[in-house]
């Protein structure tokens, strides 16, 4: 484990000053990192960028006012009201800082193109760039990143090169998340908004006819059943919630990183997706769970297939894979390493 030596306070904020002060890594989002009030204090990029600030200069560029963000700490954080302001801001740090600059795009086309495209040449300081993202846009300039991290083995084969991506899964917050004892007060569980890519009505019909009671977490911030679900979220946090269902059922048919699979899987809760959602798959077949066909019966069989089941010890796998906190730093510190920043 690295840990940044006495050098005294940095110029700004007040921060420890990092290890390698001459190496910037800078994180740019083209849209808002809102937090969303039923996951962990500290998600696992949070934990990444915290750590890495105790290597190197970390600064986190984002669309969006600073209160409804995450705190990002030790970091510099710099909330830009538009894309033109954040993508001007990112050049600005590369210019006016002398050492070697790793920008970690975690945006859509055309700002990530454009800010490749127009960083300056700052021979002899390196700038490096690593795609953070798993959108489809970013395939058709995928030549031009050192690096690109992405969630699931089919985000890597969306792309016949797969010669530059890493697979690093969103982490679970494993001291939340985990196996219990609690008693279980629903056989299914699905935190989702209602939308028609979560499909909450599928899986409502597919209870209905294996007669499984049903809790929905509405994600919605800003209705009433979200405000109700939250009250009781806060009564003993998020993973208590996997612990007292029997199932954890998804049916949405697109996701990128499923947070919620990846927690109920640290929490030996087991998981049943739709076939049709090929990243929420690759996570069933990497660490363990179900999968069913996108129609009520074929979801209900599956269900109650996995009720009668014993439990899956899914968060040994998860360990064992390194999805989680400090194996999400090793991965980014391992990929930094590769493309020459020590």
């Amino acid at each position: 484990m690295l840990h940044a030596p006495n050098f005294g306070m940095s110029e700004y904020l007040g921060k420890p000053a990092p290890l390698f002060p001459n190496v910037r890594v800078v994180f740019t989002w083209a849209y808002k990192m809102e937090r969303e009030a039923w996951i962990a204090k500290e998600d696992s990029t949070q934990y990444m960028i915290r750590r890495l600030s105790q290597v190197f200069d970390v600064y986190v560029a984002v669309v969006g006012p600073k209160s409804e963000c995450w705190p990002y700490a030790n970091a510099t954080y710099i909330a830009c009201p538009t894309i033109s302001t954040l993508h001007t801001t990112a050049l600005t740090l590369a210019q006016c800082h002398k050492g070697p600059v790793v920008y970690v795009l975690n945006s859509y086309e055309p700002f990530d193109r454009r800010l490749v495209n127009e960083s300056p040449d700052r021979s002899p300081y390196p700038t490096k760039f690593i795609a953070y993202c798993h959108g489809r846009d970013v395939v058709a300039w995928h030549g031009a990143v050192d690096a690109h991290l992405v969630c699931t083995e089919h985000q890597r084969r969306i792309n016949n090169d797969g010669t530059r991506y890493v697979i690093m899964p969103h982490s679970p917050d494993m001291g939340q998340f985990y196996p219990g004892s609690d008693a279980k007060q629903w056989d299914v569980f699905y935190p989702a908004r209602r939308d028609e890519n979560k499909r909450v009505e599928l899986l409502e019909e597919a209870c209905r006819l294996g007669g499984f009671s049903l809790k929905i977490l509405d994600g919605a911030t800003a209705n009433d059943r979200h405000r109700r679900g939250m009250r009781e979220v806060e009564k003993g946090g998020m993973g208590a919630m996997y612990r007292k269902a029997r199932v954890l059922a998804s049916t949405s048919h697109s996701e990128g990183g499923s947070r919620i699979l990846i927690e109920a899987m640290s929490s030996n809760t087991p998981c049943v997706v739709c076939a049709d959602c090929r990243n929420n798959v690759d996570y069933v077949r990497r660490f363990g769970g179900y999968v069913a066909q996108p129609n009520a019966r074929s979801i209900a069989d599956t269900i109650g297939a996995a009720i009668q089941r014993p439990p899956l010890d899914t968060r040994s796998v998860l360990l064992r894979e390194g999805v989680y906190y400090q194996g999400t730093y090793a991965t980014f510190r391992r990929v930094l390493r590769e493309i020459g920043i020590q």
